[in-house]
């Protein structure tokens, strides 16, 4: 019996039992699209939460087939009834920790999504749009029933923003749309309204954009998609109170007495970069008074890079920008009542932290917060402030610091001393992922996990740790086995796995995986995860589908199932079909990225070939988003390629600069010359830049049989850039195909069920007939 096909059953056995291995040998045989798409995963942002005594574990579970596309553009990024992308088709689940069993509590009604439980463990809060609206509802653990709370106000959660229990377990916090906003309106804020606008009846249609000065629009995506309340709501009689409103709140947390709300309020970006974000810091008395800031103009990534101390007096955040400037980068303490300026606690020199939403952990007493860089744990005093570099992790590369779920702010003791710390590292060569613990005071440190599996991939969401620090649950996945739930305790012992949520794949033989190693033109040291076909022999060639992305280090994929996501990003449909499937590291420069993505991709293929595994006359190239701007930035440079697919793709470097949202924001801008785009100057500064790094002005040259895929309704790169390179092709005489989706938006993650299995189908049969058959002999890259 599969899981997937139970979305809407009450009690299910998916524990103990039902996570052993079967006893029956997987089949080599082709991994059926439906199989790969029909199942149950774990939402993407999902926080998992432990219920307060420990005993059971709720979260947030999708499946694809409830997922369907609103056509309608100006309701394209958020549904009609106000739920996010990430919430659609989405059930709150609840697991039983000791048993495995698992329930779906929402049944299908609707989507449901981010449950929170409360401080006393009687309710499970999450949003739902169950009767029609957004909103937040309570599951009553005892009974069972459900209610919704706030019918006169709409939710609007953002990513993995969750509903905030007060601490006497009376009263939740949402954020709501702002008062009299329908959701229509605020799917335009969103620029949802990019390719569609509403229509006056008999009126003029014009809409009038004037210049003259720099605005946030002009330099990127406006945030006014993220204007909202903040409202509290009384759990038993539903009386509802503003907290705050004007803002653009992201994340909240309660301090530890329960009495005072923080959040932070995302500001226009900082000058020139349209990926720098600012925001403020805002804190709340729960008995009245107006909202006010603490910390202005914080320069972070996500908005939850801070945490109150155990006290309750102070906020301790992170900063840092977009290319991880060592001088941004710092650990800050402020006073909660505001009124002083922050002060810096991370003096002295140190390297830029890392880590995704790194937030600070601090240990139990409050006396230190925690933080890592690329190969180290460092520790900042907050009573005399200044950093000490606490351990080192050589030919590492951390990952982040194990702590309590959601914005709790604290650092796991993995032995329960308070005096260690748990940090994730992945081994830059092998890339094996460990847990280490590190004693504080002398930096010795010790392995509790080491496997060859993704702990918690981000960290942030998927652990959660029991209030007496005895009992971790956290989210894993290996290269063959997709994502699941495990519980473990102190010091990682005793590790056991909860859910089983996709038993289809137990019936398919898996590609395994193995890391290839080239010297770069440059001479550095570069790596490639090699997904191997599934009934692979050492030394038969195989056709092999080379996968790059500019600018990232994909080999560091190797412990993710299927080497990047799931469903239509699942590589193993490629590996059961006998492919081997490439995920080469890149480097990109400002000025010449398309000439750097070849010299790392062809460098990387000369050794896939040396390798013995790849078929040089059967290669294959796709890639999405800059990964299509990848594979169209290779087919016009080599023509050792016999198929391409390139997904919503930028093409046309000049073209896309300009894209304008009904708003007037424009994101492209600062993509192009400050971000991504990697030209660092304007069309008229690097004129000769854009055109040499933009494929379409050498497509003449492809010899490459391309498909072309994009989402008709793209908010992220506009659909033109397919038109106009498919237009271009086919005035050229090329063979070239061109599948442009109705309705959908940038991501085949996100789309409706019907378009993922149309996709899946039709990339797997563009390289069947391409690459199944040996083509004729081709000129092939030096290996070095």
């Amino acid at each position: 019996m599969r899981l997937g096909r139970l979305a809407v059953v009450g009690l299910l056995a998916c524990g103990a039992a039902a996570a052993e291995v079967p006893d029956r040998a997987p089949a080599a045989a082709p991994l059926p699209v439906e199989t790969a798409i029909d199942i149950l995963t774990f939402a993407d942002f999902s926080p998992v939460d432990l219920s307060p005594d420990g005993t059971r574990v709720a979260n947030t579970i999708k499946d694809a087939r409830r997922v369907v596309t609103d056509a309608d553009p100006q309701y394209h990024a958020y549904s009609r009834s106000g739920a996010s992308m990430f919430g659609v088709g989405c059930d709150v689940w609840v697991t039983d920790v000791a048993t495995g069993q698992s329930r779906n509590v929402t049944q299908g009604h609707g989507s449901s999504w981010y449950p929170v439980w409360s401080p006393d463990g009687r309710f499970l809060a999450f949003y739902s749009d169950r009767d029609g609206t957004a909103k937040p509802w309570l599951w009553e653990a005892a009974t069972g029933k459900m209610r919704a709370l706030l019918s006169s106000r709409i939710a609007r959660p953002i990513g993995g923003e969750t509903i905030a229990w007060t601490a006497d377990s009376r009263s939740v916090i949402v954020h709501v749309l702002p008062a009299g906003m329908t959701i229509a309106q605020a799917a335009a804020l969103f620029g949802a309204e990019k390719d569609a606008a509403p229509r006056t009846a008999g009126g003029p249609t014009a809409r009038v954009f004037r210049g003259g000065k720099e605005t946030e629009k002009a330099a990127g995506w406006s945030s006014d998609w993220l204007v909202g309340d903040l409202v509290a709501v009384d759990v038993a009689g539903g009386a509802e109170r503003t907290l705050a409103k004007g803002f653009k709140p992201l994340g909240t947390a309660l301090s530890p007495d329960g009495s005072r709300l923080l959040f932070a309020s995302m500001k226009p970006p900082a000058k020139g970069s349209a990926y720098q974000q600012l925001f403020d810091l805002v804190v709340v008395d729960l008995r009245g008074g107006a909202p006010r800031v603490v910390a202005e103009d914080v320069p972070a990534s996500t908005g939850r890079e801070w945490t109150w101390t155990p006290d309750g007096r102070s906020i301790v955040y992170m900063t840092g920008n977009a290319d991880e400037d060592v001088k941004s980068s710092q650990i800050y303490a402020v006073a909660a009542d505001g009124g002083t300026p922050p002060r810096l606690l991370s003096t002295g020199e140190h390297p830029a932290f890392t880590g995704y939403a790194a937030q600070p952990l601090l240990d139990a007493s409050g006396a230190q917060v925690f933080a890592v860089s690329e190969g180290a744990l460092w520790a900042a005093s907050l009573g005399a402030g200044g950093l000490r570099r606490v351990a080192e992790f050589p030919g590492k590369q951390t990952r982040g610091i194990l702590g309590w779920g959601g914005l709790a702010g604290r650092a796991w003791s993995p032995d329960g001393t308070g005096k260690t710390v748990a940090v994730v590292v992945r081994d830059r060569e092998s890339k094996r992922i460990s847990a280490v613990k590190v004693d504080v005071a002398s930096g010795a440190a010790t392995s509790l996990f080491d496997e060859e599996r993704v702990l918690s991939d981000p960290l942030g969401y998927g652990v959660d740790v029991s209030r007496d620090g005895k009992r971790i649950v956290y989210l894993t996945e290996d290269a063959t086995h997709p994502e699941d739930l495990w519980v473990a305790g102190p010091d990682l012992s005793d590790r056991r796995r909860l859910t089983r949520l996709s038993p289809g794949f137990d019936d398919y033989l898996m590609g395994a995986v193995r890391v290839l190693e080239w010297t770069a033109l440059d001479g550095s040291t570069m790596r490639g995860a090699l997904l191997l076909p599934s009934d692979y022999r050492e030394g038969q060639r195989y056709p092999a589908i080379v996968y790059p992305y500019g600018g990232s280090d994909l080999s560091n994929r190797r412990y993710t199932f299927g080497l990047s996501a799931r469903g239509t990003e699942n590589m193993q449909l490629f590996a059961t079909r006998g492919y081997a499937v490439f995920m080469p590291d890149t480097k990109t420069r400002v000025g010449t990225p398309m000439r750097d993505i070849a010299d790392s991709v062809l460098a990387g293929v000369a050794k896939l070939i040396d390798s013995g595994v790849a078929d040089p006359a059967r290669l294959g190239v796709m890639g999405h988003s800059y990964g299509g701007y990848s594979v169209m930035s290779l087919v016009v440079q080599t023509n050792i390629f016999h198929a391409a697919v390139a997904r919503a793709g930028v093409y046309d470097l000049a073209g896309n600069y300009g894209d304008m949202f009904a708003d007037g924001s424009a994101l492209n801008v600062q993509w192009a010359e400050g971000g991504q785009g990697r030209m660092g100057g304007t069309p008229w500064d690097q004129r000769a830049r854009y055109v040499e790094n933009s494929p379409f002005f050498y497509l003449d040259r492809v010899t490459t049989p391309v498909l072309l895929i994009h989402g008709a309704e793209d908010l992220r790169v506009p659909v033109h850039n397919a038109d106009e390179t498919f237009v271009a092709l086919r005035r050229l005489g090329k063979e070239v195909e061109y599948a442009r989706y109705d309705g959908e938006d940038h991501s085949e993650l996100y789309w409706s069920h019907p378009n993922q299995i149309d996709y899946c189908r039709r990339v797997i049969a563009w390289f069947d007939a391409h690459l199944k058959a040996p083509s004729t002999t081709v000129a092939l890259p030096e290996a070095k």
